[in-house]
């Protein structure tokens, strides 16, 4: 269903989820066709910030200032878990009345770690409080995330830039790769047919899917232009993963066989959530591709003639974004300089562990 609040607030789309598990949920301003994941926000605890501070000349500095999310899918929620416990800010997200429950599974890997270590959660918010929340003045950085073909209603991004008034510093849009034709055509509709349905299709996707990203882009960029604030344009390929990896219970440091564990991402939930075999191959992916790779400019290729190959394999792959490595490099873009009015590609590359410090200053070295 559609409906629109009246004045000032803008309008409330409800889409149908990609997954038989998840429920109809309501999306703020979202704008897509029919392939959207379902938005489930969250709660997080707020952690200490684990950037370093040493070679930043940041919009935010890690674990100073508030920051929102707005968008839809798993890669919101983990986005704004990655914003709180990587990057140490406040953060809030709008949050579908009713999906508490869910939020709690996606976040705490058990009801005794809420609140833990005096910790604060992250602040729900429904779409008709956001005027309000924003125009407290005291949110510094917006993510505008969508999981799915999609973006935020590019018509409709002027009231919230309006209601952030002088007080944002910077806005990060997820986008898609949408420029380089190379590693597209029959190999990857196929893929996309037969073997993994969220295969990005980049500048082959339908005309008016391209057309809505390009238009979003344009509406960020200029609303930011207006007011004087720096965007970030974080491109995506195809989106896998997106959780924890090992499971902690079945996690030992010593074994290098069975990958790592990482709590900043979606728990073991995701996986149930997301499962359609007998063995979930988004777990996989998640034990064994943690890379990532940054480059300036919208000139990420697509899967090639392996698509169908690569569809669901666990091995880092061309055309491919991590879930978590697209998180957290939105996330620590607000702290990097460079990034701001910037436009670049996540992709992966070949490791099970996540970049170290000094490898994250080098990747975004790229935007210099």
């Amino acid at each position: 269903f559609n409906f629109s609040l009246e004045k000032s607030r803008v309008k409330i789309l409800s889409m149908k989820t990609t997954s038989k598990s998840l429920p109809l949920a309501t999306v703020f301003m979202l704008s897509s066709l029919d392939k959207i994941s379902a938005f489930i926000p969250f709660l997080s605890p707020k952690h200490t910030s684990k950037i370093s501070h040493s070679s930043l000349n940041a919009a935010l500095q890690p674990g100073q200032g508030k920051v929102g999310v707005i968008g839809a899918g798993f890669q919101a929620v983990l986005t704004a878990k990655v914003a709180s416990i990587i990057g140490g800010y406040d953060t809030w997200i709008v949050c579908p009345p009713g999906e508490e429950t869910k939020f709690d599974e996606l976040i705490y890997a058990s009801d005794s770690e809420k609140g833990k270590d005096g910790s604060t959660p992250i602040q729900y918010v429904q779409s008709e409080d956001i005027e309000n929340l924003l125009k407290a003045g005291d949110t510094e950085a917006l993510f505008m995330v969508v999981d799915g073909e999609g973006t935020l209603r590019p018509d409709s991004l002027g009231k919230i830039f309006d209601w952030g008034g002088d007080k944002l510093k910077r806005v990060v849009a997820m986008s898609r790769n949408l420029a380089n034709n190379e590693g597209y055509g029959f190999f990857a509709k196929a893929a996309k047919t037969g073997a993994n349905n969220e295969i990005w299709l980049g500048p082959e996707s339908p005309p008016e899917l391209i057309r809505q990203y390009k238009e979003f882009e344009d509406a960020v960029k200029k609303n930011c232009e207006k007011k004087g604030i720096e965007y970030t344009i974080a491109r995506a390929g195809t989106l896998k993963g997106g959780g924890i990896g090992v499971y902690e219970e079945d996690y030992e440091e010593d074994d290098e066989e069975s990958g790592k564990y990482y709590p900043q991402y979606l728990t073991k939930r995701y996986y149930e959530l997301t499962k359609k075999d007998l063995i979930t191959w988004q777990l996989l992916y998640d034990c064994d591709v943690r890379g990532v790779t940054i480059s300036s400019g919208d000139v990420s290729p697509g899967p090639g003639f392996k698509a169908i190959l690569n569809a669901k394999n666990n091995k880092a792959n061309a055309g491919d974004t991590s879930r978590c490595g697209l998180a957290e490099t939105m996330v620590r873009s607000l702290s990097v300089k460079n990034a701001g009015n910037a436009d670049f590609g996540v992709g992966v590359a070949d490791s099970r562990t996540i970049p170290t410090e000094e490898e994250w200053t080098s990747l975004f070295g790229a935007l210099s």
